[in-house]
């Protein structure tokens, strides 16, 4: 009967929750390859949506401030390879495998941060082709101009704002978002940065 304590971490959030339907929302400790638990991670449990468990991103790796990003390649360029970039880093990654060994799905909010460019839709030209590409676990690629649920506040190409991504993965192999290849950037008063949100798994 794991409490989700440090000294007593369980597998899943969805476990703390079975042995105690009245568990709240709020920060828990799992344990996912249920070896010593030294290596247990801190993670927000979701118990009103029946026990979710959500890894958030490193804080230092989460985001970034939005800035102009040069960039001197030809074609789609990740932003892994651009001057300056880090990369979105999350904890341990053996955790993590048993964590989407046990689940069934996952989903993940992805903010892009838009200043003179376009994030999604470009409302100008009536088109997604501008839409930036999210990247997954092993290079899994979303193309987001298929998605739908999508708060979009960059389809002016002369306004700053943010753009919200909802992310959803019917493998959980297919999360964490791990990197991302906007379109349309490189102009002079053209900037970007971005937010990774906690990945979810249920």
């Amino acid at each position: 009967y794991p409490t989700g304590k440090e000294d007593s971490p369980a597998p899943t959030c969805r476990d703390i929750k079975m042995v105690n339907e009245d568990a709240e929302d709020g920060y828990y400790w799992v344990d996912p390859n249920l070896g010593s638990p030294s290596d247990a991670i801190k993670v927000w449990c979701d118990m009103k949506k029946g026990g979710q468990t959500c890894v958030s991103p490193r804080q230092n790796t989460a985001g970034v401030q939005p800035k102009f990003w040069p960039n001197k390649q030809k074609g789609l360029t990740y932003f892994t390879e651009m001057k300056g970039s880090t990369t979105i880093e999350y904890p341990d990654e053996i955790q993590m495998a048993f964590l989407r060994l046990g689940s069934l799905e996952a989903f993940q909010k992805f903010t892009y941060y838009c200043k003179n460019s376009i994030a999604w839709f470009n409302s100008e030209k009536n088109s997604y082709d501008q839409a930036i590409v999210l990247e997954g676990f092993n290079k899994e690629k979303f193309d987001t101009s298929d998605f739908t649920d999508v708060l979009d506040g960059c389809s002016n190409r002369k306004d700053t704002g943010k753009t919200i991504f909802e992310v959803y993965g019917s493998d959980p192999w297919m999360l964490p978002i791990m990197d991302f290849a906007p379109k349309d950037y490189g102009e002079s008063g053209q900037e970007f940065g971005f937010e990774a949100g906690p990945v979810c798994f249920y």
